[in-house]
C-alpha cells in the first residue's frame, strides 16, 4: 500500500465534524503489509478506514457498533473472513451518500479494523478454527475486492 501523511488523511475526511475526526499516529505503520489503513475513535463509536481505489485516496468514517449479549458466539469478519469470538467483532455502518440519511449500509468486521495483519498472521492471535488451504496473495486479492465493493456501495462517485 501506497503510504498516507497525516495531511492527506485528514483531507480524505472532511465530511466528518472536526470534533470526531481522530487522526492515528502514523510513525509506527508497516505500510508494506497493510492493504488498507483501519483505526478506531478512541471513545469507540467510529472507525476510519483509508485506502486507494483505482489510484484515487478515499476515506471512510464509519458507525461502530459492538455485539453484545449472553451468548458466546462467534462472527465472521466480512472482509477478511476470519472467525473472531462475538466480542473481538463490530457491526461498521455508514449512511450512503445521496440518501438524505435515509439508507445506511452496514457490515460485520474485525472490531480493530486489523483484518491485513489477520490474513498474514501478525497479530498473534490464536486462530478459532483450522486455517484456510488458499494461498496469502488470493486471500488478499478477495480482501482488496470486499473492501473496495463496500467503498464502491457507500460512495458510489469519488
Amino acid at each position: 500500500m501506497q503510504p498516507f501523511d497525516r495531511d492527506e488523511l485528514a483531507a480524505l475526511f472532511d465530511d466528518v465534524r472536526p470534533q470526531d475526526l481522530y487522526l492515528p499516529d502514523l510513525r509506527p505503520v508497516d505500510w508494506g503489509v497493510l492493504d488498507f489503513l483501519g483505526w478506531i475513535h478512541p471513545a469507540g463509536h467510529l472507525g476510519y478506514v483509508a485506502l486507494r481505489v483505482d489510484g484515487e485516496a478515499v476515506g471512510l468514517a464509519m458507525q461502530r457498533s459492538r455485539f453484545t449479549g449472553r451468548r458466546r458466539r462467534t462472527h465472521m469478519c466480512a472482509w477478511c473472513h476470519m472467525l473472531r469470538p462475538g466480542s473481538d467483532v463490530a457491526m461498521f455502518s455508514r449512511y450512503v451518500d445521496g440518501s438524505n440519511g435515509r439508507v445506511s449500509v452496514g457490515v460485520t468486521l474485525c472490531g480493530s479494523l486489523d483484518c491485513s495483519l489477520r490474513l498474514r498472521n501478525l497479530t498473534g492471535d490464536p486462530r478459532l478454527v483450522m486455517p484456510e488451504n488458499y494461498g496469502l496473495g488470493w486471500k488478499v486479492r478477495r480482501l482488496e475486492d470486499a473492501v473496495e465493493t463496500y467503498v464502491r456501495r457507500v460512495r458510489p462517485v469519488f
